[in-house]
């Protein structure tokens, strides 16, 4: 049996075959399980995701009609509600049946197969968001070099959502040990390690860069990681 990894469990996943219903609610319910933001232990409801994505468009002045990428866009949920807001929506991700279940959700956009790094910078667009993808990349030199292509290919912003926050990865990994008996978290965690980073990282790429970098901190109802989480934008 080869050993469990992020990349093994995140591209076996796959969604439902046949025609998207026509039923949003239904839709953006099996794009977020996919997504891993709607499961037994933590279940966001869609319309507390729909508020959630639409209010950080809003408060940071997207209008619709603005080109939107995202670097690791799964199964397409952060997308979802942009693209029925009137968002032009792309994006590419290395598990071929989470694009497909994008796919089938979002007909009209351009979603690639590819790992973050393969990145292209060209086309430009208006956004390139990560959304709780960069706590999956096995280095901070890999999250640098990709987003050093998130940069390159936005016109203006750039988003990472959704960081694992290193001030807090102690008392983080704590209390998701403290969650299971004696040893079991070992077990069922094995090969399964998270990035964190530091808000002094991204301000230090800011800094480099001639960017303006704000910070947020994740308030995601229902999403029980929320509190080790933080939201990182930069601008031009």
């Amino acid at each position: 049996m080869s050993e469990q990894s992020w990349r093994s469990i995140w591209g076996a996943k796959r969604g439902t075959e046949g025609e998207v219903t026509a039923d949003d609610e239904h839709t953006l319910v099996e794009l977020l399980t996919l997504n891993g933001y709607h499961t037994p232990t933590a279940t966001v409801a869609p319309s507390t995701w729909r508020e959630h994505v639409l209010s950080l468009a809003e408060r940071h002045e997207l209008r619709p009609g603005m080109r939107i990428f995202e670097v690791g866009c799964g199964a397409g949920a952060f997308l979802h509600p942009l693209a029925r807001a009137g968002f032009v929506t792309d994006g590419l991700d290395f598990a071929p049946g989470l694009v497909a279940a994008a796919r089938r959700a979002l007909p009209e956009a351009q979603l690639k197969v590819a790992e973050a790094s393969a990145l292209e910078t060209t086309p430009t667009y208006d956004l390139v968001v990560a959304n709780g993808v960069f706590l999956y990349f096995p280095s901070a030199a890999y999250a640098a070099d990709v987003l050093h292509k998130m940069l390159a290919k936005s016109s203006r912003r750039v988003w990472v959502l959704d960081v694992n926050d290193a001030d807090l990865m102690d008392e983080a990994l704590a209390i998701r040990r403290a969650s299971y008996p004696p040893g079991e978290y070992d077990r069922a965690y094995a090969g399964l390690e998270q990035l964190y980073l530091s808000r002094a990282w991204f301000e230090a790429f800011a800094a480099e860069h001639g960017l303006t970098c704000t910070f947020e901190p994740q308030t995601l109802p229902g999403y029980v990681s929320a509190h080790y989480r933080y939201h990182v934008f930069l601008s031009r």
